[in-house]
């Protein structure tokens, strides 16, 4: 015959007996323990899921349930807190505690542990408004970047704005961030502007900027923020590099052949290069509308090697698995790269692991910083 399992008693003689056994009191220590954590609950009624998912190494020391129960006990019996059951009749579910002595004055906000964390710099906590964790977590890592670059004493005025999408992947690791995240031209709330970190919203632009030389050649950028960069290098650029810089936006490119060809008809030197992020789709798209200049006779395009090269070397790899590109795709990809990328395998080979690795690198990381020093335009 199985014994019945019998529930323990919780009144308080049954308690006060476990705990003064020996003249000792063994649950003292981890009380107070508790107790601390309690405190820094941002509620006055914490239910214990809450309390434990913010302090889950604590709980994983005290996995017992009765030991639980007599933590709770005692700092009832000291007037601590106070244990709301389930209903009167079921006392052995304790289902929220009550926090009786904490001073709320003395507690603080997270935004004022967060100003007490950050060097105030022109951008304070005071002048923006942070509604939720996300905002606060951003918010930091923004700080703490201007910080690091020593923004605002390094005559940021004089410097012209680069696009947001360039400063968003630069700050965030993710070139879309600002853009998802501002109303018009501001941040937090409208309290930031962006220009005053020292970036700016790039409107999608026409399909092209021929420059003033007829015998360079031609440049294709897949993205606008890239295409604005460039643009604004080239022009300032003695003698220029490139006769025609041509937007090639995104999967809209294949269908822009006949428009392009039109374009750079009175161009001497017919040569065109394509710069794209590094992702299934970004060599796709060059190679797929190759396919079909072929078929009429037109110049090829040619990957421009130079700057995948500096797209490997200073762009930050992003996980692109969440996409869920299919199978074919990808395999597609890789076979298009050893083929477009025929004079300089070792780059194909770097790409392709890329790839078959599930991750990406944006072209927003040539970005106009990046143009400005010396030796990268080319």
């Amino acid at each position: 015959m199985i014994a019945p399992i019998i529930e323990p008693m919780w009144d308080e003689l049954n308690l006060r007996s476990l705990l003064l056994m020996n003249g000792n009191d063994p649950y003292a220590y981890a009380a107070q323990e508790f107790w601390e954590l309690l405190k820094n609950v941002n509620k006055k009624q914490p239910k214990f899921e809450e309390v434990f998912k913010l302090h889950q190494e604590w709980r994983n020391h005290h996995t017992d349930p009765e030991e639980l129960k007599i933590i709770l006990k005692l700092l009832q019996s000291q007037g601590e807190i106070k244990l709301l059951h389930k209903d009167k009749k079921n006392k052995t579910r304790i289902t929220k505690i009550i926090l009786l002595n904490i001073d709320r004055s003395q507690k603080k906000t997270i935004r004022e542990k967060l100003e007490a964390e950050l060097p105030v710099r022109h951008i304070t906590l005071k002048d923006i408004e942070l509604s939720n964790r996300n905002q606060i977590t951003y918010f930091k890592i923004l700080n703490q970047y201007l910080l690091e670059q020593d923004f605002f004493n390094c005559c940021s005025s004089k410097q012209p704005l680069i696009p947001a999408k360039e400063l968003s992947l630069e700050i965030f690791g993710d070139e879309k961030y600002i853009d998802e995240h501002r109303k018009g031209n501001s941040l937090f709330s409208e309290k930031l502007k962006l220009d005053n970190i020292g970036c700016r919203v790039v409107s999608p632009p026409p399909l092209f900027h021929s420059f003033p030389v007829a015998n360079k050649p031609v440049l294709i950028l897949e993205n606008f923020a890239s295409y604005w960069s460039f643009c604004k290098i080239n022009d300032n650029t003695d003698p220029l590099k490139y006769s025609v810089i041509w937007y090639g936006d995104g999967n809209n490119f294949p269908k822009q052949n006949l428009s392009l060809d039109e374009t750079i008809k009175n161009i001497d030197k017919k040569e065109i290069f394509y710069l794209g992020d590094i992702d299934p789709h970004g060599i796709v798209m060059p190679t797929g509308t190759n396919s079909k200049r072929k078929e009429f006779g037109l110049p090829l395009i040619k990957p421009s090697l130079h700057y995948y090269h500096l797209m490997l070397k200073h762009g930050k790899e992003q996980d692109n698995s969440r996409k869920r590109i299919a199978e074919s795709t990808k395999k597609e990809a890789i076979a298009a790269a050893y083929e477009w990328f025929s004079e300089d395998q070792a780059l194909a080979e770097k790409i392709i692991d890329v790839i078959e690795r599930d991750c990406r690198i944006p072209q927003e990381c040539i970005g106009l910083k990046l143009l400005q020093q010396k030796g990268i335009f080319q």
